[in-house]
């Protein structure tokens, strides 16, 4: 595949930063909700 087909492919795609879902991972269940929301966008 060609670079420019593979950057527009890319393009289609975004990454997005979650908290772990694991209630072991010790960050406040609101700040996780705030960062899972975002999925919904």
């Amino acid at each position: 595949m060609h670079s420019d087909a593979l950057k527009n492919r890319a393009d289609q795609y975004r990454i997005v930063l979650l908290p772990s879902s694991s209630p072991a991972h010790t960050m406040a269940y609101v700040k996780k909700l705030a960062a899972w929301v975002v999925l919904k966008c």
